[in-house]
């Protein structure tokens, strides 16, 4: 127990050692690894949520199919019929043009309706369809904007609000800014392994001297090589730290700012656990990553 306490208080003195005979580049090494965890967990955590939106507002969508002011009872239950049949669609109710023309009302200021004939408030008979509250993808959104291109052309069929352009849009924004930050967050993960790696690289040449003698003495491969991985760890430990640090600054802003200062109320919550376990975990990991793979290069024993 004695030689298993010197030998870690060894180890955790040499990877010490080590850092101070590169200060700059180990600071370097740390404060990339504290942006690259940080950048990639916000990435994250804002795609997530971004999806989680869009998903919470496709299971909410309605789609108004508006008839011909000359469409007949007959003809607006054999629409509505046809639009039942769809497997995603929920409900559908049939309004004639007088309460469309109420519903149209209620939503014009009293300043803006004052003296207007009630006429000459747009009113037409309208189905007004509820989708099932099911989740929804890009190609759901296409099958169902190719249905209400087919539907356009039935008989009575005046026009049909659907905002599934919109969503088609938000949904190749995201793609885009997915890609983009896919390699933004490559690169600064690469660059925070490459100062690790350097930081390693410089401890391992200051030390050849040491190294050969310990080597002459019989010191085993894993006892020359750990005070080298102890020293990466501590750098993706500090990493992890500073990201903490900062992402619960940029917490604390944020909230202040849209409950406090906005009045909305949004939970908000940047350092939940799963973004705890992203910086400790991926901290360690670049940090352990960066010294695996310059010892591998510049300690060959």
């Amino acid at each position: 127990m004695a030689l298993l306490s010197t030998r870690a208080a060894y180890f955790c003195r040499e990877a010490l050692k080590n850092l101070r005979f590169s200060p700059f580049l180990a600071l370097v090494s740390t404060s990339t690894i504290a942006v690259s965890l940080i950048l990639v967990g916000l990435f994250g955590y804002t795609l997530l949520h971004g999806y989680q939106i869009l998903d919470e507002v496709g299971r909410e969508l309605r789609i108004s199919v508006y008839l011909k002011p000359t469409t007949t009872k007959e003809q607006a239950d054999v629409v509505a019929n046809e639009v039942k049949a769809r497997p995603d669609v929920a409900s559908v109710t049939v309004l004639s043009a007088e309460l469309d023309r109420e519903r149209n009302r209620q939503l014009l200021s009293d300043d803006l309706i004052a003296g207007l004939d009630e006429t000459a408030i747009p009113g037409s008979p309208v189905l007004d369809i509820t989708l099932t509250n099911d989740k929804r993808e890009q190609e759901d959104f296409d099958a169902l904007q190719n249905w209400l291109q087919s539907l356009q052309s039935v008989d009575g069929v005046d026009d049909i609000e659907f905002a599934a352009d919109k969503f088609r849009l938000v949904y190749s924004i995201i793609d885009i800014i997915e890609m983009v930050g896919l390699i933004i967050c490559g690169v600064i993960l690469f660059a925070a392994i490459f100062f690790t790696f350097s930081t390693i690289k410089l401890a391992v040449l200051a030390r050849r001297e040491e190294i050969e003698v310990l080597r002459l003495v019989g010191a085993t491969d894993q006892f020359i090589r750990t005070p080298f991985y102890l020293e990466g760890l501590v750098q993706g430990v500090l990493g992890s730290f500073v990201a903490v640090c900062i992402v619960w600054v940029i917490h604390l802003r944020i909230r202040r700012f849209v409950q406090v200062e906005q009045a909305i109320n949004v939970d908000i919550n940047l350092l939940g656990s799963g973004m705890i376990t992203w910086f400790v975990v991926g901290g360690i990991t670049l940090g352990l990553l960066g010294s695996a793979l310059s010892i591998g290069r510049h300690l060959r024993i």
